[in-house]
């Protein structure tokens, strides 16, 4: 071997190192290009020229994939530019690069809290508790806190960053926001006092001051940070919501309105938001479009009980029409009343009077709310109903007595029935999406067959679907003829009725409603596909022959079988509202009942999307309507926002007996059980809540269920949360007693 001659190992170490330098040196040199891109994009940042920047660091990170400072970086300028998702990508990126990089953990965390990602704002904040937190995230960590509730865990947040930096106003400020979560307005407002001194932002301090100087309806000041903050934010959301709430709360319901319409064209998914625009425009007087931004509140999530009370209010006072009054459902107090009702108490003796005239006195004595006399009176008719041995009428007075004593486990049984027996229909009506297979069982026709002896009313077809559609429907009728007094009403589109139905309902007390949407076959049969009008005209013919014949022979006030028309207004048929009356007088009917569409809201739902022409021409139809209906003796009824025609509504002299606010607004959970289309069992049709189920109990297991139990707590201490904004607005027929 040669001496002078390089071992083979030593040659192999010295092209390693070669290589380790040169990869040094190369890395270095991306460093640097990396380094300066990222310097570069910066500068350009600052400048405020987002789109150089944002290629600069996109460069950065092609160059260099494990930097971490230029997907941060570039996060930023994607945050700033509203691209939240894009900003989201890069976020993570530097933060799986660099887990100690505070900055990034921060601005994801307020990222995820802008967006309302609560629950992953949290998470992110368990995965990076460990790490060293500046003073920025403390403050961010607290925000997400307060978003998710946890007050506890934002103040120690906040406390162990000012033990940290003991004047930071920031900090400051959110810890007086704790304290405003927790209801201690004087607290919150001595420490946003404090964060104004140390330095706070001005106008986040003067937000925070405007809104709990609201809290504590002290206006005044309110007005003064407010509109300073205002000055400063012009378009600001948050500033412009407060500013419509001050307004709103001194009655400048002009300003309030145009304040939350511009923090509404700001923040469009702010239900919150919509909801008080709604508030204001329906004070103004503009109920259509108060209407639209509480359908709108409703769809972003906010349907909460103040929803349902202010739709309920615009529907009361929309269609370019005033109901008359405050509420409709306060009994008039009138002297004269009073005294009557209790003289004609104190006259009254146990035979020389009917069940009728103590039931009455004892809800005029009620009403005027003379709770002990009532109850006498109702005691009264129970003792008469049981001389006679009329289980019916026992039941009638024990029920009032019941509801005089606001009483919530009943002794009494439902006086009345609203059924659904079947889904199935053999039409395909425009307005109706319920339709289904559902039917009645065989048990729970026999729980009605033993409720009969008691019953007042039954409403057969009370929800969807074809009632003769029903094979067992005829046998359920023909159960009730032994029980002549019971008042049978019949919803039906009529087109199943046949002789042998007809001639059973002329031997009951009945009223049969025929379901007509149009007074012209090309109307109808357009609505109510699959119907045929000539055979309506045929069936209608058929029940009045029975009709006639069956109430011949009685006085008018004794009729036993009625006809009614209901008629459901909408885009395709307001034009025919006059048409519809001339033709039910036409054919026989006694009355009708015009009822606005309710369960669509596309174009046919006028009462939501109608034009000012639309709504003056069912405005003036109504009117019309009234007038002809006095002159021919005609029974007409509107199961929409009343309307004001014009008419100056009669005023009464107030009285102390008694309060409005011991009135109860329905007595249909004390008195009714409706069954759904579903087997579901409430009071009424309209009630948003079921308080049973057929699948799994009876008729009798749901009246003194923990469901109908609710629903008398509710009303009975004044609470409508469980209520139909239909009913509340005068849209579903008045039960009061």
């Amino acid at each position: 071997m040669n001496g002078s001659s390089i071992p083979a190992d030593s040659k192999k170490n010295e092209f390693l190192d070669k290589i380790t330098c040169h990869e040094t040196a190369r890395r270095e040199r991306t460093i640097n290009r990396t380094g300066n891109l990222v310097n570069r994009g910066k500068l350009s940042l600052a400048e405020g020229d987002y789109g150089k920047a944002l290629r600069l660091f996109s460069a950065a990170i092609k160059e260099d994939g494990g930097d971490w400072e230029a997907p941060f970086e570039s996060g930023k300028v994607n945050y700033l530019n509203g691209e939240y998702a894009a900003a989201e990508r890069q976020l993570k990126k530097s933060i799986n690069l660099n887990p100690d990089n505070a900055n990034a953990i921060s601005l994801l965390l307020k990222i995820y809290r802008s967006r309302g990602r609560i629950n992953e704002a949290v998470e992110l904040l368990h995965i990076t508790a460990r790490k060293k937190a500046n003073i920025d995230l403390m403050e961010e960590k607290a925000a997400v806190y307060l978003a998710a509730g946890l007050i506890n865990e934002a103040e120690r947040t906040l406390k162990r960053g000012l033990e940290l930096e003991p004047d930071n106003g920031r900090l400051i400020a959110r810890l007086g926001e704790t304290y405003e979560l927790c209801g201690e307005d004087d607290k919150a407002l001595e420490t946003y006092l404090l964060a104004k001194r140390c330095g706070a932002e001005k106008n986040d301090t003067r937000v925070r001051l405007g809104r709990i100087y609201l809290h504590r309806k002290e206006y005044e000041k309110a007005e003064v940070e407010l509109t300073k903050a205002y000055a400063a934010g012009k378009d600001d959301p948050l500033i412009l919501s407060y500013l419509g709430d001050l307004f709103l709360a001194t009655a400048r319901y002009e300003l309030a309105a145009e304040f939350l319409c511009r923090a509404v064209e700001l923040d469009k998914k702010n239900g919150k938001l919509r909801l008080a625009l709604g508030k204001a425009l329906e004070k103004t007087g503009n109920c259509r479009a108060a209407l639209r931004e509480y359908k709108n509140a409703g769809k972003l999530g906010e349907s909460s009980e103040t929803v349902l009370k202010f739709s309920a209010a615009a529907h009361f006072h929309n269609v370019s029409a005033r109901l008359a009054g405050k509420n409709v459902y306060s009994p008039v107090l009138n002297e004269e009343l009073h005294s009557r009702a209790v003289k004609a108490a104190k006259n009254i003796n146990l035979t020389s009077h009917s069940f009728e005239k103590f039931m009455k006195l004892g809800i005029l004595l009620r009403d005027v709310q003379e709770i002990e006399p009532a109850a006498d009176m109702f005691e009264k008719a129970r003792l008469w109903g049981k001389r006679r041995e009329d289980p019916a009428k026992i039941n009638a007075a024990l029920n009032e007595l019941e509801i005089t004593r606001k009483d919530k486990v009943l002794k009494s049984q439902p006086r009345e029935l609203r059924l659904t027996l079947t889904g199935k229909c053999n039409l395909e009506c425009i307005m109706c999406n319920s339709k289904s297979n559902w039917e009645i069982s065989h048990a729970c026709c026999d729980e009605i067959k033993s409720m009969l002896p008691r019953l007042e009313t039954v409403f057969w077809g009370a929800g969807a679907g074809e009632v003769f559609m029903y094979k067992g429907f005829k046998e359920l009728l023909g159960k009730s003829l032994k029980y002549r007094e019971i008042n049978h009403i019949v919803n039906t589109n009529g087109l199943l009725i046949d002789k042998a139905a007809a001639e059973l309902l002329s031997a009951l007390k009945a009223k049969i409603i025929f379901s007509i949407d149009g007074s012209k076959e090309g109307t109808y049969e357009n609505i109510r596909k699959g119907a045929s009008f000539r055979k309506l005209a045929e069936n209608i013919e058929l029940v009045n022959r029975f009709k006639k014949k069956v109430n011949s022979c009685v006085k008018q006030d004794e009729r036993r079988m009625l006809t009614d028309i209901n008629f459901v207004v909408m885009k395709s048929n307001f034009m025919e509202m006059e048409a519809i009356f001339d033709f039910m007088c036409a054919n026989g009917f006694d009355g009708i009942t015009y009822s606005a569409v309710d369960n669509i809201l596309g174009t046919e739902n006028l009462f939501l999307n109608g034009r000012a022409a639309a709504i003056a021409r069912i405005r003036k139809s109504a009117a019309n309507i009234i007038k002809k209906s006095l002159k021919l003796k005609k029974i007409v009824t509107f199961r929409f926002p009343r309307f004001d025609l014009g008419e100056k509504s009669k005023t009464t002299k107030s009285t102390n007996k008694g309060s409005c606010s011991d009135y109860m607004f329905c007595y249909r959970p004390w008195k009714s059980v409706f069954v759904s289309g579903e087997g579901e069992l409430r009071p009424h049709c309209f009630c948003n809540n079921p308080a049973g189920n057929l699948m799994s109990g009876t008729i009798e297991d749901c009246w003194n269920g923990t469901g109908m139990r609710s629903y008398r707590e509710h009303i009975s201490r004044g609470s409508y949360t469980m209520c139909d904004y239909k009913c509340i607005a005068g849209m579903a027929e008045n039960e009061h007693g």
